[in-house]
């Protein structure tokens, strides 16, 4: 094997993980996506919500606490418009994921492109949220997508020649 073919199986490999985070991304906003209608069953709202108040209330568990009291006074003033919207919301984008995902496994390089531009779109929304409140999974998320968008930056300058069709 060459260095080429090398470099080559090494890129595929990296557009494959990225494809694979792109589908759990996609898969995680499709749950969020019918998490939102379901709590447009009054039922369900008011179970959820009653199970976040006990949540808050128990002690020693002070995160758990305070994101519980944060999710029951979200809850408490929604609308249906919102959630809707919020449910939208999130299934338009994880089938702007599905496509980047199945286009990147594929190797197809509109993929790369596509990919490139939505995660550096979505990064300043990114950021702003992490100026608002730093947390693990946010700082993680934001560190993940730079990884992602250095290396697809890398793949699309360093490898300007058309891909062969394999």
């Amino acid at each position: 094997m060459n260095a080429t073919n090398e470099n080559h199986q090494g890129g595929t490999s990296t557009l494959r993980v990225i494809a694979g985070f792109k589908l759990l991304q996609a898969l995680l906003l499709v749950a969020a996506g019918l998490g939102a209608l379901g709590l447009l069953n009054d039922g369900w709202h008011h179970a959820i919500v009653g199970w976040l108040d006990q949540s808050s209330l128990r002690e020693g568990r002070r995160l758990t606490s305070a994101l519980a009291s944060k999710a029951v006074g979200a809850l408490s003033t929604t609308t249906v418009e919102r959630l809707v919207l919020v449910a939208t919301g999130c299934f338009v984008y994880a089938s702007v994921f599905v496509v980047e995902a199945t286009g990147l496994w594929l190797r197809k390089r509109w993929a790369e492109y596509l990919t490139t531009i939505v995660t550096a779109s979505l990064l300043p929304f990114e950021v702003m949220e992490l100026l608002k409140e730093q947390s693990t999974a946010k700082i993680v998320a934001l560190v993940l997508n730079l990884l992602v968008l250095g290396y697809l930056i890398w793949s699309l300058v360093t490898q300007r020649k058309p891909r062969d069709r394999a």
